[in-house]
Formats: C-alpha cells, structure tokens, sequence
C-alpha cells in the first residue's frame, strides 16, 4: 500500500488543484480508520478515486459567487506541493485548463437602453411617406393650413412644376446669352464699321464724327436722349482717342498726339487686346465717362459683354483678372 503523500506526488503533473493535498488526504483516511474499524480498510486508489469524483463533481458545478455579481469556478483545490519546480507547475496545470475550457461560461453583457433610445422608434423620411401615401391612394391634408391635399395627382403636378421651373430658368440663361452675343456682335461690327482698317484721321472734328457713328449703330445707346447722348460723345471722344492709340497702331496724327507715358500706362498689364474688347471697352467708356463712378443699365450690359468676351478670348488662368484690370484702365482714360 502507498501513502497517500506518495500518491500526490506521483498525481500531482495530472491532477494540479484537483486531488487534495496530503494533510487532507492523510486526514481523511485518519477518519475512515477510526469509523470503520471493525470493517475492512478501503484501499488508497478507493479514496484516490472517490476524491477524484468528487472534485469532478465540483468542476463541472460551478459555484456562483453571490456578493460581486461575478460567476466564478469553485476549484476547492490546493496550490502544489513545495517540492515541485515551476515547469512541474506549468505541466500540471494542463488538466486544470481543459476543464475550465470546456465548462468555462461565457457571459456576455447585454446593452441596457436609456428611457428615450427604447422609446424611439425608427422614422419613415418625407420622401418615403410621401411614396407610400401615393402607392396606397391614401389621401393626406397640410397640418398646417389643413388645405393642401397630397394625392397622386398633387405629388404629379408637384414634379411637373418643379421640372418647368428647371426648364424655364435654363430658358432664361440661355436668352441671357443669346442677347450678350446679339450685343457683342453688334458693337464689334459698328466699330468696324466707324473705324476700318487703314483708316487715317485726319482732326478732331473727324474723330467726333466716326465716334457718333460708332454709337448710333448701338441699341442700347438708344436709351439716353438726345441731349445726353451728344455729352457722351464729346466726352468720351479722347478716351477712345487713346484707346487706338494704344492698342490698334492707329499712326493717325490724332492719336499720335497722346501722351507716350499714359499710352503705356494704359498698355501695361494687358497684353493684346482684340477688336472685339476694344469696341466694347470704347463703348464702357463713351456709357460712363466718369470711369467706375458712372454707372446704368446701358453700361452694365456692355460690362457684362466685355467680360464674357474677355473670358472667352482668354481662357488661361493666368489672365482670369485681365477683365478687371481693363476696368482699372477706365479712370486713366477721364484723367487725360
């Protein structure tokens, strides 16, 4: 017969926190002598075994630990005997593990809702009660007015208003720009017109004439009266002057006359200027011959124009700000 030391020595790698120690196990065979004395001994794999039941019997009913809230195994166990090493530990502890794994609980935590996050509920979006009301022929009043039925016929003349309202703006844009054309075609051909190639003028007077000629082809100079259109054209005669100078190499002895250092004021900045921006800057400045002070309807529309040619002849972007430099030559043009 072996000791029971001897037994958990030799046990202990394979049963780690599962067979009792010796001082129980030599404890207990201590009772089970004096209890049963007049009857046969049980052998020491009998206690071995019947301790090794009931610590099975422990594992696989996990006790439940009351006061933390936490559920916990109940190994009713004890540490290794002093004598065995670390690995013998780490070994032993094979056993052990399995056990847990295949009665370990897994408690997973439930997410608890606020009073509001359990009393909303998921909401239908506009578009979707509206599709709905039309599909179910269901009918719905304005809560506001309580005079805006929506049915299947409202929700149709709805979208169709809205894709004329697209329509009719689209229309607008595009007769915006149809009559900018009209105008930039119109001035550029007047301009021709008053001052054709190889043209020489001769004197002032001369220069006020082709000035008015240039204008009167103009619908929009229309507009002013007769009064106010003669003070345009005596006004904004030297401008335009100088404009020609600058830009068209007019060797006129008119425009010959004008300032080198303004005519290069003017040039700076601008690189070429076609006949198309110099028709339409000339008639800018004859519209408003106080330079950015003046301004009216007549000559926001040739602002207008001159922009979206100036736009049109220089798409790069390093001459986006040509336009608003033109703008900037306008009061040199008064000052002169």
């Amino acid at each position: 017969m072996y000791p029971p030391a001897l037994l958990a020595q030799m046990f202990q790698p394979y049963f780690n926190g599962v067979f009792p120690p010796p001082e129980v196990a030599f404890h207990f065979l201590s009772q089970q002598q004096q209890s049963t004395s007049g009857q046969a001994q049980p052998t020491a794999l009998d206690v071995a075994t019947a301790a090794f039941t009931k610590r099975m019997a422990l594992i696989q009913h996990p006790t439940e630990d009351r006061d933390s809230g936490n559920e916990t195994l109940s190994y009713a166990g004890s540490p290794p005997l002093s004598g065995t090493s670390s690995n013998e530990s780490s070994r032993s502890n094979s056993f052990s593990v399995s056990a847990l794994l295949k009665t370990e609980l897994v408690h997973k935590a439930k997410p608890v809702l606020s009073p509001t996050q359990e009393e909303t509920k998921p909401l239908m979006s506009p578009a979707g009660f509206f599709r709905r009301t039309v599909q179910k022929n269901m009918e719905y009043t304005c809560h506001k007015e309580k005079t805006c039925p929506v049915d299947r016929e409202s929700v149709r003349q709805d979208r169709t208003r809205k894709r004329k309202t697209r329509d009719d703006d689209k229309d607008v844009e595009l007769d915006e720009t149809r009559m900018m054309m009209r105008i930039v075609e119109e001035v550029t051909q007047a301009y021709r017109e008053a001052f054709g190639e190889g043209l020489v003028v001769q004197n002032p007077e001369d220069m006020l004439q082709r000035i008015g000629h240039f204008v009167s082809k103009i619908s929009l100079f229309k507009e002013y009266s007769e009064d106010a259109f003669a003070a345009k054209i005596r006004q904004g005669a030297k401008g335009c002057m100088l404009l020609r100078s600058a830009f068209s190499g007019d060797d006129s002895p008119v425009t010959s006359a004008a300032s080198p250092a303004l005519v290069e004021r003017l040039r700076s900045g601008l690189g070429h200027v076609g006949l198309e921006e110099l028709a339409l800057l000339s008639a800018v400045h004859i519209a408003q011959p106080d330079g950015v002070h003046g301004s009216d309807h007549v000559s926001l529309k040739l602002t207008e124009c001159l922009q979206a040619q100036v736009r049109l002849n220089n798409p790069e972007k390093e001459n986006s700000s040509k336009f608003t430099r033109m703008l900037f030559k306008l009061p040199l043009l008064d000052a002169s």
